[in-house]
């Protein structure tokens, strides 16, 4: 009986470590793919050397309170964000790839809210000159690479306001870490997304385990 464990064990190991192989080869395809896609002006901002500092910050802020590191999405080719779309569906599953776009759609609503506000006179024209400094968007999500996808040690981050999506791999190891998500607001109240909560089971847990 310990042989058949052990063997069981084995062979439990290998499926996971084939699993996990083939994890990585599909998010560096893509990876390898986006990296090569830059132009000049794009790799000076978005190619990053492993090393670098911003690889192990993180911050939920809006843009226009801190500025990000790598090239923007509103920055991109189609084809470009397209492949940053293929990258995050292959890393997160298929829940946290629709929360994370989720997020960054919520910006989007977000600007549609005080423009509808300020249209109606019931937001005055200073605030409403101060929310556009904040520049909510999600054409104002950052992009990065640290380190080559050609190479066996590297990284990619996506961040803005509310979301800082970090993969480190080394070889066949895989860290997931800063990795943070939010919603502002935890639950839209207007228009046709009355009532979308994109954080909404997560907001609940958390309530029931704070009371």
């Amino acid at each position: 009986m310990k042989h058949f464990t052990l063997a069981f064990c084995l062979v439990c190991s290998m499926f996971v470590a084939l699993a996990q192989a083939d994890y990585h080869q599909e998010i560096k395809l893509y990876a390898t793919e986006l990296y090569q896609s830059f132009s000049k002006t794009q790799k000076q901002v978005a190619l990053l050397a492993f090393n670098d500092t911003s690889r192990i910050k993180w911050n939920n802020l809006p843009v226009g309170l801190r500025a990000r590191a790598g090239v923007s999405v509103g920055n991109m080719t189609n084809a470009q964000r397209q492949l940053v779309h293929r990258m995050l569906s292959a890393a997160l599953s298929s829940q946290g790839y629709l929360k994370a776009t989720g997020i960054m759609h919520l910006d989007e609503l977000i600007n549609r809210f005080y423009d509808s506000m300020h249209v109606q006179k019931k937001l005055p024209d200073a605030s409403y000159k101060f929310v556009q400094t904040l520049q909510w968007s999600p054409k104002n999500y950052y992009f990065a690479f640290f380190g080559s996808p050609l190479e066996n040690t590297w990284g990619f981050k996506l961040e803005g306001h509310h979301l800082s999506v970090n993969f480190t791999f080394q070889c066949a190891n895989i860290s997931v870490t800063p990795f943070f998500v939010g919603t502002d607001p935890a639950e839209f109240l207007m228009s046709e997304y009355a009532g979308w909560r994109v954080l909404g089971q997560e907001e609940d847990m958390g309530l029931k385990l704070v009371q």
